[in-house]
């Protein structure tokens, strides 16, 4: 089932995407922010079920949704990041690992607080494109559905991003 029938199938909905929508949220805000904002992505997706239109999968639809939801959050924290780069290196001194390559970052993540603190220090576009594309695996044309661009845009954004994780990769 990817689109719920009636208002009773959504529990189904929520159970199967319920933890792809709780790792995109971890990555945009950290492990302690994500369980809330993926309530809310399913509240809002809920509360919107009537404006699915069907053109594009019911997991890219929840995918804009939490997207979208976590730049909100993330546009709304003015306060200093919590685990920032800086901070990651001074508590771990020489033992922080660098990540060499982008390909690193779908390298199962063996030092996940490296990955995070490095995504923490990414433009919100570029974090999204990233998470969306090496996180979880979308499409160009599932990206360029989910964050509402081109596939040229899809293509560039990604490129950056990527160029921007490796040039903070070497930072540390």
């Amino acid at each position: 089932m990817d689109e719920p029938d009636d208002i009773s199938d959504f529990r189904a909905v929520v159970l199967r995407h319920q933890e792809n929508i709780l790792r995109l949220c971890a990555g945009f805000l950290g492990d302690t922010a994500a369980e809330d904002a993926a309530q809310e992505v399913f509240i809002k997706a809920y509360r919107n079920l009537d404006r699915f239109e069907g053109r594009s999968k019911l997991s890219t639809w929840l995918y804009r949704i939490a997207s979208n939801h976590c730049l909100d959050v993330l546009s709304k924290r003015k306060a200093a990041r919590e685990d920032s780069l800086e901070a990651l290196v001074e508590k771990r001194g020489d033992s922080a690992p660098g990540l060499a390559t982008a390909g690193d970052f779908t390298a199962g993540f063996e030092d996940r607080e490296t990955v995070m603190a490095l995504l923490s220090r990414l433009s919100p576009d570029a974090r999204a494109i990233l998470l969306l594309r090496e996180g979880e695996g979308l499409s160009y044309e599932e990206l360029a559905q989910t964050l509402e661009i081109s596939l040229d845009a899809v293509k560039t954004r990604l490129y950056r991003a990527r160029e921007a994780l490796i040039k903070e990769a070497s930072n540390i």
